[in-house]
Formats: C-alpha cells, sequence, structure tokens
C-alpha cells in the first residue's frame, strides 16, 4: 500500500473526529501519522526510536531537504511536550500542523515512474 494514501487517509479521520478528541490524543495520532509515514515512504526502520533518536537519524541522510527535516523535527518535538510535559497549545494549534503534515505527505510522496507506464512501441 501506499505510505502517502494511507498518511492522507488518516489524517482525513483525523480532521473529522478533532472535536471528540483532546488535544493531547490529537496530538499524538497526528505525530504518529507523520512518523508512520516518514518510516514507510523512506524507509526507515525506527519504530522504537525516541524522537530525538528519530530527528537525528533524518538530518545526515539526506532524505530531504533540510528546512523539511527541521519541521519534522519542531513538530514531533512540539508534540512530545503535548504528550509528556502535558503542555497545552493555544485552541487552533493543531490546525496548521495537520495542514503541514498534508502538505509534506503530497510534496514528499512517490510518484510513478512515467518509463514504467509506457509500453514498448510495436513494430
Amino acid at each position: 500500500p501506499d505510505p502517502a494514501e494511507i498518511a492522507l487517509r488518516r489524517l482525513g479521520m483525523l480532521k473529522s473526529s478533532l472535536a471528540g478528541l483532546t488535544q493531547r490524543e490529537a496530538a499524538i495520532e497526528l505525530a504518529a501519522i507523520l512518523r508512520d509515514y516518514v518510516c514507510e515512504r523512506f524507509e526507515i526502520r525506527a519504530p522504537y526510536q525516541t524522537t530525538g533518536e528519530f530527528v537525528r537519524h533524518l538530518g545526515p541522510s539526506g532524505l530531504f531537504p533540510a528546512d523539511q527535516s527541521q519541521s519534522v523535527a519542531d513538530l514531533l518535538n512540539t508534540f512530545d511536550l503535548v504528550k509528556f510535559a502535558t503542555v497545552i497549545l493555544q485552541d487552533d494549534a493543531l490546525q496548521p500542523w495537520i495542514g503541514y503534515v498534508e502538505e509534506f505527505v503530497n510534496r514528499t510522496r512517490q510518484r510513478p515512474d512515467p518509463a514504467a507506464d509506457t509500453e514498448a512501441p510495436h513494430g
């Protein structure tokens, strides 16, 4: 299955259920969606890494530009504070992060190889 499609489907489910979730629950799910997508899309096997270990792995990997790597790190670190330190975000803080994850997935999703879709000319 396409990791981008899975992530986008999960994002849609998260958006539709936001009203019934606590901020902490929503933050945990959004971070999980992003981590799962990055692991599957870029074939990073890091299911049990801490956020710090995961982020350190992204930086030197060169899998995507440094600014994107920093944004992923910022999101995961912010949501760790919500998850573990019970930091409260502003009421509307989740929407921009959801939008960022959706944009990130769309920008980094694997595109089909057009050469693979073309048939050899019939002679």
